[in-house]
This record gives structure tokens, C-alpha cells and sequence, in this order.
């Protein structure tokens, strides 16, 4: 009996083992699905939002070449100042933004009266403190001199807008002239 009990236990034994391993496989298969699941959702998620695509329908229109804005050169020169005692030259460019309508007239106006308007400038460049000239965007010395040229200009007798838009001041570091 010991001999059937025996060759019983040999029988089950393997399929049991199957089973175990079979079961173990199993449970492994749905580890991983879930762990792809898991994987392929935190890539939906974290891919970020889908490319945007200009449509067709845009349409370009052409600018207005009157109202376009655009600069016109006032002053090109080396400007002084010794506010603080000691004279300092700075190569100095200054612009203005107008309308394309006004251009020719402010061109002629800066033709004109050329010397009088360099003066008020250079005056005005004079007249500053050196903290003023020391600023990143000269925002000081911008302002005061828009005032000077918005006024000089006048304003557009239609729209009652200043001809003068905007005053741009391009100015070098500076050096110091009476070393």
C-alpha cells in the first residue's frame, strides 16, 4: 500500500505543480498588463497638449502706407554734458515715430528749422543730471525731449493725435572729454 500511495503522490505531485505555475504565470501576465496600462496612461497624460495648426482661412491685409509708422532721423551728433563738473561727449542718434502720412512734412519741418531744433536739444541734453544720462533706457531725457519735439510738431488736425508717436534715443556709453 505504501508502494500505491506512493506512486499516487507521484502522479499529483507534477499536477499540482502545473497548476502552481500555471496560476503564477497568470498572475505575472496580469502584473505586467497592468503595469503597461498604468505606463501607457502616465504617457497619455504627461505628454502634454496636442500641436497647435494655423487653419487656412487667414487672411493677410496689406498695411495702410499712410498709417504705418516709421522714424525719421532729428539729430546725429556728440552731445555734452558737465553737470557734474566734469564734461562728458556721448555719440548720440535720436529718432522719432511718426505716421507715414506726416513723414514729408516732418522731414521738412527738421530741414527747415534744423539748427533751432538741435539747440533746444542739445540744451535739453545740457540741463541733465548725470543720473538722468546714467539710466538704461535714458527714460528722463526721452520724455523731456518728446515734449520738446511733440510740441514743436503739433498734433494731426483730423485725429487730434500728437504727429509725434513715439521718441527713441540711441546715446553711447559716453567718455569723459576733459581728462
Amino acid at each position: 500500500m505504501d508502494h500505491q500511495n506512493e506512486r499516487h503522490n507521484n502522479q499529483t505531485t507534477p499536477v499540482a505543480a502545473k497548476g502552481r505555475r500555471f496560476g503564477t504565470l497568470l498572475l505575472i501576465a496580469g502584473v505586467l498588463a497592468v503595469e503597461a496600462a498604468a505606463f501607457l496612461g502616465f504617457m497619455t497624460l504627461a505628454g502634454g497638449p496636442e500641436a497647435a495648426h494655423a487653419g487656412s482661412s487667414i487672411e493677410v491685409v496689406p498695411a495702410n502706407p499712410h498709417e504705418e509708422i516709421v522714424e525719421v532721423l532729428v539729430l546725429d551728433s556728440r552731445l555734452q554734458n558737465n553737470r557734474s563738473g566734469i564734461t562728458y561727449v556721448c555719440d548720440t542718434e535720436i529718432w522719432i515715430q511718426v505716421r507715414g502720412r506726416h513723414m514729408k512734412a516732418v522731414e521738412q519741418e527738421i530741414a527747415r528749422l534744423n539748427n533751432e531744433i538741435r539747440a533746444e536739444i542739445n540744451s535739453t541734453w545740457k540741463s541733465s543730471e548725470p543720473r538722468h544720462l546714467r539710466e538704461p533706457g535714458l527714460e528722463t531725457v526721452t520724455r523731456k525731449i518728446y515734449a520738446l519735439l511733440a510740441d514743436r510738431f503739433g498734433h494731426d488736425v483730423e485725429s487730434g493725435e500728437s504727429i509725434v508717436l513715439k521718441c527713441v534715443i540711441v546715446a553711447g556709453t559716453g567718455f569723459r572729454a576733459d581728462a
